[in-house]
């Protein structure tokens, strides 16, 4: 995927949609539903997102569209 190195790499939300591609909405109230496992992190006003956590989600979405 995107990631090639060990070092945690943290995304802002424009990025994530960029790479996740739903609406800021749909991504939000997943979070909150529990139907995406992303735990945002905040610093300050700024909420962000590790690149890993995306790449499991991605994943995941993409295993369970093949089997069904």
């Amino acid at each position: 995927m995107i990631s090639g190195s060990n070092t945690k790499q943290f995304l802002r939300l424009k990025k994530v949609l960029e790479i996740f591609p739903v609406s800021k909405n749909t991504f939000l109230q997943g979070i909150r539903s529990g139907r995406f496992n992303v735990t945002p992190i905040r610093n300050g006003r700024c909420v962000f997102y590790r690149l890993e956590e995306i790449e499991a989600l991605l994943r995941n979405l993409s295993a369970q569209n093949v089997l069904q």
